[in-house]
């Protein structure tokens, strides 16, 4: 990848939450003021837009500015605005060597920073034999395990047969899986395989999954999205054509770069007590959590997730139930939260 896209990734990744303006700039209370002998900004005057390629970088507190264009050396003032963000140093001095390589027209070879949580994403081969469930269509494929594959994400309104895969492979019981592939930047890095139904005994796990550490599943697919619906569940991704985050916490750095998206963020937690530190999560980085009324299934228990909710009232519905359900106001969020568990009993 070129300086350019490293550099801007490297940025986001350590930079925090940001708030999107209708100019373009993305801002957020300074994290340099103090170190430049200023008192804390508290009314977010440092911002950083995307110009030319390249970046402006300013803060209306302390005074501070700096920018990049590619194709040039990287200046003091950006390496101290990077040292200050936490990038590691070993990183800051690839980036200079490297920037000083392109601006000298010195062609290099790709490389990744240690310190990118990126970095670790890299691609891998699918199953074998793995395939578009439109290939499998097209190819008039009637194996019944296949069969049973379409009819149970046909079930849960999982709709888009060009994302979810399928393999003939008898390997680990994947021929009664559906698959989706982890994408980052068009490239494969993992994939999870759901069985179809309910799965046979104990011994057989519901999931068979190999995924980079820190991964999000959906993240390719949210540049240009007013509202990034952030989930716990990959299912729940797919659904809402939002981020799954695969697991019941968020650490640091996958919230740095889910705040590094340009959409409003909502959080969706599943109606359970594992819910409760996401929500926290998201109160800290300022998101909005989401309290849909979805009330109850034809078993008479609390619609959990996002997915449930979409095998009863579909895409749109569902959708619509999340953004208009949001809550900002951290108090708000904890007092809805408690009065949900209330009435679900969770």
């Amino acid at each position: 990848m070129a300086v350019e896209e490293i550099l801007k990734d490297t940025i986001s990744q350590h930079i925090g939450p940001l708030k999107q303006t209708p100019s373009g700039w993305k801002k957020r209370n300074c994290m340099l003021c103090h170190l430049r002998g200023q008192t804390m900004d508290k009314r977010e005057r440092f911002g950083i837009i995307d110009v030319e390629g390249g970046m402006n970088i300013n803060c209306f507190n302390c005074g501070f500015t700096t920018g990049w264009r590619p194709e040039s050396l990287l200046g003091d003032k950006m390496i101290f605005f990077l040292t200050a963000l936490g990038v590691p140093e070993e990183d800051v001095k690839r980036l200079k060597f490297e920037a000083f390589r392109e601006a000298n027209n010195i062609k290099s070879k790709e490389f990744t920073l240690k310190g990118s949580i990126t970095a670790k994403w890299e691609e891998i081969d699918l199953v074998e034999n793995c395939h578009p469930m439109r290939f499998w269509i097209e190819n008039d494929c009637d194996d019944a395990d296949f069969l049973k594959a379409i009819e149970y994400t046909d079930s849960r309104n999982i709709l888009d047969i060009d994302k979810v895969y399928w393999t003939p492979s008898k390997k680990r019981m994947f021929n009664k899986r559906f698959i989706f592939p982890f994408f980052y930047k068009g490239k494969i890095v993992g994939y999870t395989g759901r069985l179809s139904g309910k799965p046979p005994n104990k011994n057989v796990p519901k999931y068979l999954s190999e995924m980079p550490p820190s991964f999000i599943y959906g993240i390719d697919n949210q540049q240009d999205k007013e509202f990034i619906i952030v989930n716990e569940g990959m299912l729940d991704g797919v659904v809402t054509d939002g981020i799954g985050v695969l697991h019941n916490k968020i650490n640091a750095d996958q919230a740095n770069l889910i705040n590094s998206l340009p959409g409003q963020k909502i959080l969706c937690p599943d109606r359970d007590k594992d819910g409760d530190e996401l929500i926290e999560t998201a109160i800290e980085n300022k998101w909005s959590v989401a309290f849909p009324h979805w009330g109850r299934n034809k078993q008479g228990t609390p619609v959990k997730d996002a997915s449930e909710a979409v095998e009863i009232y579909g895409h749109l519905l569902t959708l619509k139930s999340i953004v208009e359900s949001r809550e900002k106001d951290s108090d708000k969020i904890r007092q809805k939260r408690k009065l949900d568990r209330v009435t679900h009993g969770y």
